[in-house]
């Protein structure tokens, strides 16, 4: 449906609001990660951000200092071999950062199933997926950072425009170790409408399971928006509690005027000073 393009849309995001970010990929390569970031930053098409790259990298700098303030922080990308890079390749990168006085507090993968485990020895994709996620939550306590990564759904939530914990693929190995889960779907309709319907399936710490919300989808420059209309419709009526889940209402830190972009902000804020330092994310 789309999982890098959220990714990179939540790398992004991170960075609008002052902070450093590592998109670590064991899938795409830098070049087309760079690409949809500038697709959602400078609203280009893949086949525009290219034609710059070689032909014209001053307009490309020029559209970038144009595009951002000075609060803006720094989106580093990496990629590492499918299957082969591990959490130790990404705790590297994170140092090699801090290094050069850029302490990202974001960690994006890309994503986790197609990395490797430090216990290279199993061959059970249970106990891999169940190893790569430990790995990945211990990265974050001892780092100090936030980690965001995808999964894979199972084929019974395909084309689902409800999914829940067991259409997870090894949903197990995943669900007891992540504090939070966000479920995206997408039916054909939602498809012909470029929507996504994403719902909060797990929070650990605090209220907001079972929120829901639709998310305009811009293919052409991998970019996107809350839906206005059902973000209004979520903060102006109230779900009913159902086998734990809670309405949009009941978020502590959620007044009527706030929707997911000022959550994001405030979660965001919670993890660093803003920085007025902002690199050529695109040009290294």
């Amino acid at each position: 449906i789309g999982k890098s393009i959220f990714l990179c849309n939540e790398a992004v995001s991170t960075a609008k609001n002052g902070y450093y970010v590592l998109i670590a990929s064991f899938e795409m390569s830098e070049q087309r990660t760079a690409a949809r970031l500038a697709g959602s930053i400078l609203g280009l098409r893949d086949d525009q951000y290219s034609d710059l790259v070689a032909n014209n990298r001053g307009k490309l700098k020029a559209m970038l200092a144009e595009a951002r303030d000075a609060n803006w922080g720094h989106i580093k990308i990496k990629q590492f071999p499918t299957s082969v890079g591990t959490v130790e390749d990404i705790r590297y990168e994170i140092h090699k950062m801090r290094d050069k006085g850029m302490d990202p507090k974001k960690i994006v993968v890309d994503y986790l199933g197609i990395m490797a485990s430090r216990n290279r020895r199993t061959t059970d994709l249970y106990e891999k997926l169940k190893s790569i996620t430990e790995e990945l939550r211990a990265l974050a306590i001892e780092e100090q950072v936030v980690v965001v990564t995808a999964g894979q759904i199972n084929r019974s939530g395909f084309g689902m425009d409800e999914i829940g914990f067991e259409s997870i693929a090894e949903c197990a190995a995943i669900l007891h170790t992540c504090d939070t889960i966000l479920a995206i779907t997408q039916t054909e309709d939602y498809r012909a409408a470029n929507l996504y319907r994403l719902k909060a399936l797990k929070i650990r710490d605090g209220a907001g399971k079972g929120v829901v919300t639709n998310v305009n989808i811009d293919y052409n420059h991998m970019k996107l928006e809350e839906d206005a209309s059902t973000a209004r419709q979520l903060l102006d009526q109230r779900a009913t509690p159902d086998d734990g889940i809670s309405g949009i209402d009941s978020l502590e830190f959620c007044s009527n005027d706030q929707s997911f972009d000022d959550l994001n902000t405030q979660f965001d804020a919670n993890w660093g000073q803003s920085t007025s330092e902002m690199v050529d994310t695109f040009l290294q």
